[in-house]
């Protein structure tokens, strides 16, 4: 039995069951059903870690029941359900406690939702824990910005530029002069090096 259904039988209840059911987000069975037959195996899930090195949707998955919790807690915050997405962050850690993403997921939503403070000290926790986790820096350097610490959100968008070049920062002001910062540094030191090379 798949871990989605046992997860919808442990919610439901099973026909023999006493207790009244919870009622899960809406769209639990259609998700449940369409995604049955589309888990990877753990060879595939380390290929796209090896492909994709600094992106931790991919990175220290422990089985294919996580990742799949992984995939339904990013796609249902990218499109603003958020209580969807912390509930399979929740039922996601039930299976795999320590998973530095769904523990990601989880206090990026928060702090969507508001609680800037408890965001901003869960990503610490996870800075702590993976300190190479280039989007839990960008994230808490947002919520950062947010709760108008700018001098921490700019170290933290820094620390994230450093760890991966490729790194989406958000679309704010503080971003957008670290980038343009970040490029102008690259052009001068490219020159440079160019000057160096001439002589």
């Amino acid at each position: 039995m798949s871990i989605l259904k046992k997860i919808k039988n442990k919610i439901l209840g099973s026909p023999s069951s006493h207790k009244s059911p919870v009622n899960p987000p809406e769209s639990f069975d259609n998700i449940a059903e369409k995604t049955k037959d589309l888990r990877l195996d753990m060879d595939r899930i380390h290929t796209t870690e090896k492909k994709f090195p600094h992106r931790w949707l991919y990175k220290k998955v422990k089985n294919p029941d996580e990742f799949s919790f992984r995939h339904l807690a990013l796609g249902y915050s990218n499109s603003g359900e958020y209580d969807k997405c912390l509930f399979y962050c929740e039922e996601g850690l039930k299976l795999t406690p320590k998973s530095p993403y769904l523990r990601y997921m989880r206090a990026r939503t928060l702090g969507d939702l508001g609680n800037l403070d408890l965001a901003i000290k869960l990503l610490g926790n996870i800075i702590k824990d993976h300190p190479l986790f280039a989007e839990a820096y960008v994230e808490r350097g947002y919520f950062l910005e947010n709760a108008g610490k700018m001098k921490s959100a700019l170290k933290d968008y820094r620390r994230a530029q450093e760890i991966d070049s490729t790194v989406i920062l958000p679309e704010s002001v503080m971003a957008a002069e670290l980038q343009k910062k970040l490029a102008d540094d690259y052009w001068i030191e490219r020159e440079k090096h160019s000057k160096q090379n001439r002589k």
